[in-house]
């Protein structure tokens, strides 16, 4: 049985063919951009909200875990996996529309505190399509 950590981590090498290497070529019906719409959540770590927590790798895969819970209830994508860094982590998610899965994981996100700077990137298509950021500075 995989963790949720190595389950995303065999996934990473799609990360790159979301946000910055050539589309995946499934294009959705209706996609205004043409390839695959995504969502980037940005949690940047602080003094506080859940990156500055103790077990800040595990409250991810807590959160993830709740998040593919939604996104799939609804049908919406997926989540693709995970970035850790320094500045705190990146969580990709894609599907065929955007709004849907931001319909999607909103309620979850909305149960989190996140520290200041932490933000979703909401993409209408593949590489180069329009963005739309959406601040998640609020109490949890």
């Amino acid at each position: 049985m995989s963790t949720p950590g190595s389950v995303y981590s065999e996934r990473m090498g799609l990360i790159s063919r979301l946000f910055g290497g050539g589309a995946r070529g499934r294009g959705a019906a209706g996609s205004s951009g043409g390839g695959e719409h995504a969502v980037k959540l940005v949690i940047a770590a602080g003094a506080d909200g859940i990156a500055a927590e103790e077990g800040f790798g595990e409250r991810v895969y807590a959160l993830e875990d709740r998040l593919i819970v939604a996104i799939e209830a609804r049908g919406a994508g997926e989540l693709d996996g995970d970035e850790f860094g320094e500045s705190g982590c990146v969580i990709l998610m894609y599907g065929p529309d955007a709004e849907g899965l931001w319909e999607a994981i909103a309620p979850v996100l909305e149960t989190e505190r996140f520290a200041a700077g932490s933000h979703a990137i909401k993409r209408y298509g593949g590489p180069g399509a329009r963005e739309e950021r959406v601040d998640l500075e609020w109490a949890g």
